[in-house]
């Protein structure tokens, strides 16, 4: 696994979740990063924000469920041949 594509971040609680990056989906004209947890099943999805230094990325967590189901969709059907999702 390369180092660069991993991201730690802390929960509210303090606890570190690492994060392995998987791919970009644009969806609407905005960039959604795809991570999946290193120590669980599941996807997370963030919104790339808005950045003025093109070598750090901003990543906002998406609220609207039905932009989190279009984004997934549209990465699952990416990658169906690749991963199996339930």
């Amino acid at each position: 696994m390369n180092e660069d594509m991993m991201l730690t971040l802390s929960d509210d609680e303090g606890n570190e979740i690492e994060l392995e990056f998987i791919d970009v989906v644009v969806y609407r004209n905005e960039e959604y990063a795809i991570f999946f947890p290193k120590d669980d099943d599941g996807t997370i999805i963030f919104r790339i924000g808005d950045t003025t230094d093109s070598e750090e990325y901003s990543y906002e967590p998406v609220e609207d469920e039905k932009v989190l189901n279009e984004v997934f969709e549209i990465f699952r059907e990416r990658y169906k041949d690749v991963y199996i999702f339930d």
